[in-house]
């Protein structure tokens, strides 16, 4: 039995993307070799979790390696509306960990350059803790606990569980068809019940974001949502409710009402 490590794992999957962006079967826009790679990582990882990302890409055959924050590579991609500077809330959430990085971002020669003033966050609060809570109730709502005995239906439920959560993004309710033939109907509403000690949670980052920063919400003149989970409304409004306790702008409030339109 082979074992591997997240860095070996890294290195095959980084051999992989490198392979293919030299095919010009599959990237014909580039074909050729290419020796240098970016990597976006996230914004509260020192330089003990950077290093061996770096070193596993150089092991891949990449021979110039950098790296940049998920939120910085965010703000760029983004292209925001920024005359001259402004301070930047990134609120990023993805399937197992939350950033929230306040950043100062200047327009320069037509070129946006974003500089990270703090971080906060939780290495361990995402999307899968939401799709974890739902399985939990709808397995006790529905006395589905033996489902969960046997791997490969556990699997099934919780997939059906996050196509169901990613769904209510978008729709009032929907229903979720399980193994055996069994359906059980869930609406946005009681989503966001079952959700709501994990969505308080989200609301504290945020805060100490903010206070190590030095800057009053006030200050803040864009909000940047990353990450699957910032698509669930409920997640929005939360954010949209400390940043509203916290004394942020009228015309900011209107920007992140208006992102979930």
């Amino acid at each position: 039995q082979e074992r591997y490590t997240p860095s070996h794992i890294l290195e095959l999957i980084l051999r992989e993307i490198k392979a293919d962006a030299e095919s010009s079967t599959v990237n014909p826009v580039v074909g050729g070799v290419v020796d240098g790679a970016v990597i976006s990582i996230p914004a509260y990882y020192k330089a003990v979790r950077t290093g061996p990302i770096v070193e596993a890409a150089m092991r891949a055959g990449f021979e110039e390696v950098d790296t940049i924050a998920e939120p910085t590579a965010a703000a760029i991609q983004y292209c925001l509306d920024v005359k001259d500077e402004a301070h930047l809330l990134a609120f990023d959430i993805g399937a197992g960990t939350l950033d929230v990085t306040v950043m100062l971002v200047v327009h320069e020669q037509d070129e946006l350059i974003p500089g990270e003033l703090c971080t906060s966050g939780h290495e361990a609060l995402g999307g899968i803790d939401m799709d974890d809570m739902l399985v939990d109730h709808v397995v006790r709502a529905h006395g589905l606990e033996g489902m969960l005995e046997d791997p490969a239906l556990g699997a099934i439920l919780g997939e059906e569980v996050e196509k169901a959560k990613i769904r209510l993004s978008t729709q009032e309710s929907t229903t979720l068809d399980l193994p055996g033939g069994q359906t059980v109907s869930i609406s946005r509403s009681r989503l966001e019940q079952i959700l709501a000690p994990l969505l308080g949670r989200l609301r504290g980052p945020v805060r100490v974001a903010l206070a190590q920063s030095g800057l009053d919400a006030s200050q803040i003149d864009h909000v940047l949502f990353i990450g699957g989970p910032t698509n669930m409304p409920c997640v929005r409004r939360v954010v949209m409710d400390e940043l509203r306790d916290l004394g942020a702008s009228d015309e900011l409030l209107r920007q992140v009402a208006d992102m979930g339109q």
